[in-house]
């Protein structure tokens, strides 16, 4: 298993739910330093904290243990979803007004 991947994941979620470190920490029950040390795969972490961060971060257990998208499929998986990385780098405060966005625009695409 790969724990500086994972890590890495956390961050991003971490920083699109727009919290820190410290809030995170406070919110699932463990120290800072324990999320810094995660976030930098350099510690392992048990089931329940993971699921912890997962509830939090609003993530799927599946995208932070191995960056994956639901639906799992080979062909996703084997090549990265546009769509998906761009609203990765959307703070989840701002996921709504995008959704918006998106909807008003579904139906000319493609006319």
């Amino acid at each position: 298993m790969d724990f500086t991947a994972i890590g890495k994941r956390i961050k991003v979620a971490r920083k699109n739910a727009g919290i820190t470190q410290e809030q995170l920490a406070e919110r699932i029950d463990i120290s800072t330093h324990y999320v810094y040390e995660i976030e930098r795969g350099l510690k392992k972490l048990s089931l329940k904290t993971l699921t912890n961060i997962a509830i939090e971060l609003q993530q799927s257990m599946d995208y932070l243990l191995w960056g994956n998208y639901p639906p799992y499929s080979e062909e996703f998986a084997a090549e990265p979803d546009p769509l998906s990385e761009i609203i990765d780098e959307i703070p989840f405060s701002e996921r709504n007004t995008v959704a918006e966005i998106i909807s008003t625009m579904l139906p000319h695409i493609g006319k």
